[in-house]
């Protein structure tokens, strides 16, 4: 939200962990960038609020691929087509990423390659009864964290049809 445009909403800078000058990423609007090793960067792009139940419109969020260093016609790539909200995405491997979607009327965990087309739904990560509220992928891919009301899970992402298992904290 930096810049003072008309249209408002936010648009991706980065700055070196040592400290410097902010550099926009890009031109495009967009929100929750995750930048991968490679320099490709996940991002969503619309505004309609999570707790906006059922919208369907042109403002729903869709999770957007960035490649720079490629001609701007070939650089963003829409990697989500749900008429609903789909964001926050994370890596997972260099070809697939997680993401929090509301396609089955509540906000859970889904993957999808990057390579699938937009309109491909993905696989269902998790069917909890309630909002998926914040999640992260470990580094090496192999595990998600996410917590659901007041409890905090963990999802082996290496085995097919894993349930998420709630951890006790004390």
């Amino acid at each position: 939200m930096r810049e003072g445009a008309l249209y408002r909403a936010p648009r991706p800078y980065q700055v070196p962990v040592e400290g410097g000058t902010l550099d926009r990423e890009h031109g495009a609007f967009g929100a929750s960038p995750v930048p991968g090793p490679d320099g490709r960067v996940l991002f969503e792009r619309g505004g309609s609020s999570w707790l906006r139940r059922g919208y369907r419109g042109p403002d729903a969020r869709d999770v957007w691929l960035f490649t720079p260093g490629v001609p701007a016609e070939h650089a963003f790539r829409r990697l989500t087509g749900w008429a609903g909200n789909d964001g926050q995405p994370a890596w997972v491997t260099y070809d697939r990423m997680v993401f929090l979607s509301d396609r089955d009327g509540t906000m859970n965990i889904w993957r999808k390659g990057l390579s699938e087309p937009a309109d491909a739904p993905g696989e269902q990560l998790t069917r909890l009864p309630d909002d998926v509220t914040g999640f992260d992928v470990s580094r090496d891919g192999r595990t998600l964290f996410l917590t659901a009301w007041d409890r905090l899970y963990r999802l082996d992402l290496t085995k097919p049809d894993a349930s998420p298992e709630p951890l006790e904290v004390t």
